[in-house]
C-alpha cells in the first residue's frame, strides 16, 4: 500500500497542485488530507466525495503534529509506504511511476526525489556540523553520510515510524531536517530517485509585510528548537540574522530585526 499525505493550509483541495497531481492515480494510492486551515473551504465534503481520508483539528496545529496525528492512525507495516507532500508540489507522471517501481522491493526505507525551485536544487542537500543544511549543485554531490532533504516528495517505509517521529517543538520549519537527522543517526537505507519535481518555495514569493513578519517569527522559534537540539545556537543566531537581512531588503523595512 502506498499512502499519500497532503497537508493543506487555507486553500481548497481543488486549489492544491499536489492533490490534483494525485487524481489520476487515486485507484493506486490511498490519499490522506490533513487540513491545517483556519478558514472553511468545504474540504471535508470534497474529500468524502472523492474517497479521500480527511483529518482536521479545525485550526493550524503545524506540520509536525499534523504528521504525527495521521501516522498514529496507520499501521506501521514494512510493506507499506507513505508519500509526504506539501499542498503546492507539482508531481510529474514519471515520479509516481518510479516510486511504484522502487517500493516493490521493500529493501529501501526512504526514497528521496530531486526537488527543484527556480533552478535551485533544494533537496537532497547536505548538512555541515551535522545540522546546517547546505544546497547542492547537482546529484553527483550527494553524500549519504551527510544527507538531508525536505519533506515534500519524500517516501517513507511505514515501519520507520516505529523508531522515528516528528518533533512537535518545531511547528513548521526544520521539521524535515530534524527528521533527516534521525534518519542519518539510525543509518536507514536511502534511495535517491531519478525523478525531479518542482516545488513552490515560499521565500521566492512576496506577500504582505505583516504576513512575512508573522511567518518569520514562527521560523525563528523553529530554528531555535532545531539548533538547540544540536548545540549550535551561534549558527541559529547568524542564520536568523541572515534571513532578517534578506527580508529587510526584500520588503524595505527594518521590522524583521525586532520580530
Amino acid at each position: 500500500m502506498l499512502y499519500a499525505l497532503v497537508v493543506i493550509y487555507n486553500k481548497s483541495c481543488e486549489e492544491s497542485q499536489s492533490i490534483l497531481s494525485l487524481k489520476n492515480v487515486s485507484d493506486k494510492v490511498s490519499v490522506i488530507v490533513f487540513d491545517n486551515s483556519t478558514i472553511s473551504n468545504n474540504n471535508q465534503a470534497w474529500c468524502e466525495k472523492h474517497g479521500y481520508k480527511y483529518y482536521s483539528e479545525r485550526k493550524n496545529v503545524g506540520l509536525s503534529k499534523a504528521y504525527n496525528i495521521v501516522l498514529s492512525k496507520i499501521e506501521k507495516s514494512r510493506h507499506d509506504y507513505i508519500m509526504i507532500l506539501d499542498d503546492d508540489t507539482i508531481l510529474p507522471e514519471n515520479y509516481l511511476m518510479e516510486v511504484f517501481q522502487i517500493i516493490r522491493n521493500s529493501e529501501y526505507q526512504l526514497l528521496l526525489p530531486i526537488v527543484m525551485s527556480n533552478k535551485l536544487m533544494m533537496s537532497p542537500c547536505k548538512v555541515v556540523l551535522d545540522c546546517k543544511p547546505v544546497g547542492l549543485h547537482d546529484k553527483s554531490e550527494i553524500d549519504i553520510a551527510k544527507i538531508s532533504a525536505i519533506n515534500s516528495g519524500m517516501v517513507v517505509r511505514m515501519d520507520v515510524y516505529n523508531k522515528i517521529s516528528y518533533d512537535e517543538s518545531m511547528f513548521l520549519d526544520c521539521v524535515d531536517h530534524d527528521f533527516m537527522s534521525q534518519v542519518r543517526h539510525q543509518g536507514l537505507n536511502i534511495y535517491i530517485l531519478e525523478s525531479m519535481i518542482q516545488q513552490n518555495y515560499s521565500l521566492n514569493t512576496k506577500g504582505s509585510i505583516e504576513s512575512a513578519i508573522f511567518r518569520f517569527s514562527i521560523q525563528k522559534k523553529d530554528l531555535k528548537a532545531y539548533y538547540r537540539k544540536n548545540n549550535h545556537m551561534l549558527i541559529c543566531h547568524l542564520y536568523s540574522v541572515w534571513i532578517a537581512i534578506k527580508l529587510a531588503i526584500k520588503y524595505k523595512t527594518l521590522k524583521f530585526f525586532i520580530a
